[in-house]
């Protein structure tokens, strides 16, 4: 059995053109950008410099310095930061 789905274009080719967009869909910025500056703000408050932030679960900031992949990251019982363990220091960038 086929079963054969025709949809019209137009709605779509005018949502990717910007002309049209979709309730719930859109990022609404004043939201966004409220929700962006609260963090910002209270980042600089605790001293935090934002050109140095990473974005993303813990892998991010283990990639950053030691040459490990996500799945790795993830697959770690336990993990301490002082002393680093030697099996993670020799991945070391």
């Amino acid at each position: 059995m086929n079963y054969n789905l025709e949809l019209n274009g137009r709605p779509f080719k005018a949502i990717k053109a910007g002309t049209k967009k979709v309730e719930g869909r859109t990022p609404v910025d004043s939201e966004d950008n409220i929700y962006k500056k609260m963090v910002k703000d209270i980042s600089s408050k605790l001293g935090f410099d934002w050109q140095y932030a990473l974005h993303g679960s813990v892998e991010v900031a283990y990639q950053q310095y030691y040459d490990v992949t996500e799945e790795e990251v993830d697959e770690w019982e336990t993990i301490t930061f002082i002393p680093v363990p030697k099996w993670l220091k020799i991945k070391e960038k």
